[in-house]
């Protein structure tokens, strides 16, 4: 239960159908997880689902690139959508951030960019997407505390889009000491290449992640 309680169960893939996506939807639901994560694209779906279903929907944002300047205009479109047609059913938003601006070092860029996120979205668990995999130590560090001394909920580490915690190189022993050190800033969200009970374990207490992303088939 606690498993099913923390986990982000994503159906992000834009080929699916509006078919698929409520037959996963319902398959999700009915083995009890408690959130499900769609792409922002596909908030159409939510009109079609029963009032005060038991379960936390999600919309991921900016993805799967995290393109500078896009962000904030999509968030504006999700919550004035939410409020005025979706009935207040979403609860999380996920945002993947700008990679380019992290690499590059342009802190203040990417402080306007966070502020402008965060701003839109009061009220809503927000959680910033860092692409881990892709940062050093200092980078993700640096990135996690500017979302932490901005107000978001959650880094999370991966979309999934750009390569998972799975594809580095480096000893698991070391990626799993980073990641609690994120963890000890911030709440912790580790996705991206979850696909056993033996990750899930990992992650949970190597790591001290407070939320799992996982596919919607690897965790059914």
């Amino acid at each position: 239960d606690k498993f099913k309680d923390m986990t982000d169960v994503a159906a992000l893939d834009p080929t699916l159908s509006d078919k698929s996506l409520r037959e996963i939807f319902y398959m999700v639901a009915n083995a009890r997880f408690k959130h499900f994560c769609i792409n922002s694209n596909r908030m159409d779906f939510i009109c079609n689902l029963p009032l005060h279903f038991p379960i936390n929907i999600g919309v991921t944002a900016n993805f799967p690139f995290g393109n500078s300047l896009q962000g904030g205009s999509e968030l504006d479109t999700i919550v004035s959508l939410e409020k005025s047609e979706y009935k207040n059913s979403i609860t999380d938003i996920d945002v993947v951030l700008p990679l380019h601006l992290i690499k590059n070092h342009k802190w203040e860029w990417l402080k306007v960019e966070l502020k402008e996120y965060r701003r839109i979205t009061q009220g809503y668990i927000l959680k910033g997407i860092i692409e881990f995999q892709k940062l050093t130590d200092e980078e993700a560090i640096k990135t996690t505390q500017l979302l932490k001394k901005i107000g978001f909920d959650f880094v999370k580490t991966s979309s999934g889009y750009n390569g998972t915690i799975k594809d580095m190189t480096r000893l698991e022993e070391d990626i799993d000491n980073e990641l609690k050190n994120l963890a000890q800033i911030l709440s912790l969200k580790v996705s991206g290449g979850i696909k056993s009970l033996n990750d899930v374990g990992r992650f949970i207490t190597n790591c001290k992640a407070e939320r799992l992303g996982i596919s919607w088939n690897n965790a059914l």
